[in-house]
């Protein structure tokens, strides 16, 4: 990058990125491409990349390395975690470098790193990012790599989650590297060995394919389950410890055996308040613990919705006010049309949120919130609530 160009994207780093592209030739010392992609990338990742977007050393790649990198603090769990499982801090290699955001965060632990990629100008862009680090970039397969080196104490390893021709891939076999065909030898060669796989793959189904794994990590929000980690790291054979982590709040632990061995809490009837678990621990699924933990009781065996009279602290999900109760009868559905507008979710019923919402006749909007779900007794309800804004809604 020379001067002329870093000078353009300092100057015009809020200014909209089409109209700069139609005045490129006024700026013949620019090169235009690199700057355009450098101010949209700070404009579109400034949320997800604060520290980084901060650094106007830092290039960014193009564009669809960003949509797959982690954000900020997701990487920087990942170095919390390595912080913890690690007895000493050596060696790291990132079996898959990508853009580096978990590289960057996590390399910084360890006294010398590895940063494996295949593709050219990512390694390009991570030898001009990474100058300051005591990093080795290698563009090469990290699969044989991984065979010509002797012991490292920490691998990350994030698989391609895309085929050939850039589909969406569903399967862990499937994804690039096959984690499943190296799996031991990634356990061999290190103390621990980090995998992150797609939120959409089947925890389950991975664990039965991939051995030893120690710890599970369920990383997101309420509202998204952004990453799922896979941990495997020497010591005690103990029962696979599964992690809900979400920003601000207390991590959940258990194990799946607990789930198994715990009995629900069913609801005789609907409390002064509704709480819906996040989409994060919806994803760990401890669904009979939570129950015990927060002192709820499920509406039913099959509806992942909860309800008591006082408020559970350090509840990973959303909190309602529960207005009224309502069934599906005609002169309830009167009653439900008068309100005029209301968010709608369904759970564990035969008919979907735009179904309800036609049924009823009312427009999206406003601050009511109707859940149509099935109770204990077989019964569907629509329950009437509105946000408790004292909880994270």
């Amino acid at each position: 990058m020379n001067q002329a160009t870093r000078e353009f994207i300092a100057t015009h780093i809020t200014d909209d990125v089409y109209t700069l592209s139609l005045k490129a030739k006024r700026y013949p010392d620019v090169d235009m491409r690199l700057a355009l992609r450098q101010i949209e990338s700070r404009q579109r990742y400034a949320k997800k990349l604060p520290e980084i977007v901060a650094n106007d050393y830092w290039l960014f790649p193009a564009r669809l390395s960003l949509e797959q990198c982690s954000s900020e603090h997701t990487a920087r769990y990942k170095a919390s975690l390595f912080a913890k499982l690690c007895t000493s801090f050596d060696s790291y290699a990132d079996l898959t470098g990508g853009m580096g955001v978990d590289f960057y965060y996590c390399s910084q632990l360890f006294k010398k790193s590895f940063f494996i990629e295949q593709n050219a100008e990512l390694c390009d862009v991570a030898r001009h990012n990474f100058q300051a680090l005591p990093a080795e970039i290698l563009h090469t397969d990290s699969t044989t790599w991984l065979r010509d080196i002797t012991h490292l104490n920490a691998i990350f390893i994030d698989p391609a989650r895309r085929d050939g021709a850039g589909h969406k891939v569903s399967a862990l076999a499937q994804c690039t590297p096959d984690i499943t065909q190296i799996w031991t030898l990634l356990i061999k060669k290190s103390e621990v060995v980090m995998a992150k796989i797609s939120p959409m793959l089947d925890v389950t189904q991975a664990m039965r394919d991939l051995s030893h794994i120690t710890e599970v990590h369920y990383v997101g929000t309420a509202a998204e389950c952004k990453e799922t980690l896979l941990i495997t790291h020497q010591g005690e054979n103990i029962d696979t410890q599964h992690i809900v982590h979400e920003d601000s709040l207390e991590d959940f632990v258990f194990t799946t055996q607990q789930e198994h061995q715990t009995l629900p809490v069913i609801a005789s009837g609907i409390g002064a308040y509704l709480h819906v678990p996040s989409a994060t621990m919806l994803k760990a699924a401890p669904y009979k613990l939570l129950c015990h933990h927060y002192n709820v009781a499920a509406l039913s065996k099959d509806t992942h919705l909860y309800t008591s009279d006082s408020i559970p602290t350090q509840w990973h999900g959303k909190t309602y006010i529960v207005k009224n109760i309502y069934t599906t009868t005609k002169n309830d559905i009167k009653h439900l049309k008068a309100l005029g507008n209301a968010n709608i979710s369904v759970r564990n019923t035969p008919f979907t949120a735009d179904e309800l919402r036609r049924k009823i006749g009312i427009n999206d909007g406003g601050d009511t919130h109707l859940f149509g779900t099935r109770v204990a007794s077989g019964e569907i309800i629509i329950i009437e609530t509105q946000p408790y804004f004292g909880a994270r809604v």
